[in-house]
């Protein structure tokens, strides 16, 4: 019989501690109850709830010895980074000031070098619906999640700049060279140079079908320049998409988050409130409002994003490929209307 042991946080734990089903009530049992399905009744995986309620990348490194190494899995499933994530928007301390990535390595590593498992690395998300989730991150990671969807449905890769970005510096391409020495000085990085790493990109083979772009242009120079590079490839943008949300429904959503600074919990006063208010469930610390979802900070970014970003709209509009989708709907029905839209 074959042996999976499932690692993670709160996702994959499913409060399988406090229930008679070992495996909880999440997506481990229904794995489970999926690959047991044999129409006689009899197991044929050894399945394990390894997930930890509040785990970070180094909560997962600590058990993973005793808790999987020891127990010679045929495959280990990891689910992380949710935490992580949270630690970052309540404190300020960055995924490199928390050595995220060398953790995350030091553990794919000891599970390769120390046994014959099988390793299945699940992206970490934040599941807009309920909408209590959308609270744990800025509203642009709704979006970004939209289109991540999106490209999978159509078999076409999901381009993120910031994943060019770190692609690039890390296998030392020239490309990444060049990028790096901006960034090394503190210095936005040329949107001519930007736009060289996105073209370098989208010309790779999985891109034949087609790409969806993620967090560019920002700003009319960037999209200028990306157009003038797309024409001398003989390609083009297809659809430019805007996911419509008031900037009343923004700050209300981003304005009701609460932090815990002690255990990085986080809440909504509408959405997910903490039982007694102003207090943590969890620590029963007192809750604060980050400076970053101050109403008038919001503010101040959506400033930013009507000076520099939106001007973007009326530029893709004069070249008829701008699409309008209301974003204030729930997310299924926000990626029907852009699958509607894409045909």
């Amino acid at each position: 019989m074959k042996k999976i042991i499932f690692l993670g946080d709160s996702i994959t734990d499913a409060s399988h501690c406090f229930l008679e089903n070992p495996l909880g009530n999440g997506y481990v049992n229904m794995v489970a109850e999926k690959l047991n399905d044999s129409g006689g009744g009899r197991k044929k995986y050894d399945i394990m709830n390894r997930g930890h309620d509040g785990f970070t990348i180094h909560g997962v490194k600590r058990i993973l010895e005793k808790e999987c190494i020891l127990k010679r899995p045929d495959v280990v499933s990891i689910l992380i980074g949710c935490n992580d994530v949270g630690v970052m928007m309540n404190t300020g301390k960055s995924l490199e000031e928390q050595q995220f990535e060398a953790c995350y390595e030091a553990i794919v590593k000891e599970i390769t070098e120390q046994s014959d498992a099988k390793l299945i690395c699940m992206s970490p998300f934040i599941v807009p619906y309920p909408r209590m989730y959308e609270n744990w991150i800025p509203g642009i990671k709704q979006t970004e999640r939209i289109e991540k969807k999106i490209a999978e449905k159509y078999s076409i890769p999901h381009i993120s700049t910031g994943d060019i970005f770190r692609a690039n510096i890390k296998n030392g391409t020239e490309l990444g060279k060049k990028a790096k020495t901006y960034m090394d000085q503190g210095l936005l990085v040329p949107d001519e140079l930007v736009v060289d790493l996105v073209v370098d990109r989208v010309q790779q083979a999985d891109c034949a079908k087609g790409y969806v772009l993620d967090g560019f242009p920002r700003t009319i120079p960037q999209a200028e320049v990306l157009d003038k590079a797309l024409t001398e490839l003989g390609d083009a943008i297809d659809f430019a998409i805007d996911v419509n949300v008031p900037d009343e429904n923004i700050v209300k959503r981003m304005s009701g988050r609460r932090a815990c600074l002690s255990c990085g919990a986080t809440y909504h006063i509408e959405h997910i409130p903490p039982k007694k208010e102003g207090i943590c469930d969890k620590c029963g610390q007192e809750l604060v409002l980050r400076d970053d979802d101050k109403p008038e900070t919001v503010l101040n970014r959506l400033k930013v994003y009507h000076d520099q970003t939106q001007p973007l709209i009326e530029f893709y509009t004069k070249k008829n490929v701008l699409k309008t989708v209301d974003g204030t709907k729930d997310m299924k029905e926000v990626f029907a209307d852009i699958v509607a839209i894409l045909g």
